[in-house]
């Protein structure tokens, strides 16, 4: 990646970059959506310079800071799919801050690197002696990883009944439900009001209703499970400035100060030897 970045002192949104570690409802989806692969996440410590071109942004690896110092700091998630990687710039809710206080918006970078793709970047005060900005994804692409309530919710990538719980869900070869169960039984109008209202409940919380089942609304993909069931995979990455404050000491009046440690180096020197030429004297006369 480029060094320096061009900036642009606005603030911007990203949308649909709230989040990487996805959860979505059960509408289709589009055939080249690939936001549910693995991530890598690259984060970067900024420093504002001026140049001839005006005010960019300069990647310092190295970078240190102490408190009451103001860090820039920017990152992107990666999918790592190389064909057609996804990139999700990071937002402010993305950042874990330690020794930092009051994160905004401070701009926006971009890079020919990620296809033009322009970055957030934010700034925060340094508040204590190890500043330190991390984030974490979780994501994931093996359906036979993903789980509710503790049970797998295939038996294979090829089943075609899904287990939510109570719930089984059984899907067409277009990944659309046809039928749902509540503890092996069929869920069906003809059901008492009172057991139907029992076994639709639960539904609720899946963001699921019966009227879109009949509809035939409800996808349920491989991918809808991933994303929604499949947090398996956690990454972290951490960027620190390793901020120390060391207060200077205070000399005592009338000591030489550090500059002048050599005069007092000779002066002791000197001393030294007086005495041991008196010892020497006062030994030969005797």
């Amino acid at each position: 990646m480029k060094k320096i970045f061009s900036v642009i002192l606005c603030v911007i949104m990203i949308l649909g970059c709230t989040s990487v570690a996805f959860a979505t409802g059960w509408g289709k989806l589009e055939d080249n959506d690939t936001s549910c692969e693995t991530y890598n996440i690259n984060l970067y410590k900024l420093e504002r310079v001026v140049g001839v071109m005006g005010e960019a942004f300069k990647v310092v690896p190295d970078a240190t800071a102490k408190i009451g110092d103001i860090v820039y700091f920017t990152g992107y998630a990666m999918g790592e799919n190389a064909v057609n990687a996804m990139i999700r710039a990071l937002t402010e809710k993305d950042y874990v801050l330690t020794d930092l206080a009051n994160i905004k918006a401070d701009g926006a970078v971009t890079t020919d690197d990620l296809g033009g793709t322009m970055l957030p970047v934010f700034s925060a005060r340094v508040t204590g002696n190890n500043p330190t900005v991390s984030v974490t994804i979780k994501s994931g692409n093996d359906v036979m990883q993903c789980f509710y309530k503790g049970k797998n919710v295939v038996t294979s990538p090829e089943a075609t009944e899904v287990t939510l719980g109570d719930y089984t869900f059984v899907r067409d070869q277009l990944n659309v439900v046809t039928e749902v169960s509540y503890n092996g039984t069929p869920i069906v109008p003809t059901m008492p009001k009172e057991e139907w209202d029992k076994a639709t409940a639960g539904l609720v919380e899946l963001g699921i209703t019966m009227d879109a089942v009949k509809a035939r609304q409800i996808y349920m993909s491989n991918e809808h499970l991933v994303r929604n069931f499949c947090d398996y995979k956690t990454i972290t990455k951490v960027i620190t400035w390793n901020g120390t404050v060391i207060p200077a000491p205070v000399p005592a009046p009338g000591l030489p100060q550090t500059g002048d440690m050599s005069v007092l180096s000779i002066a002791l020197v000197a001393i030294f030897a007086a005495i041991m030429i008196v010892g020497v004297r006062k030994i030969n006369v005797h």
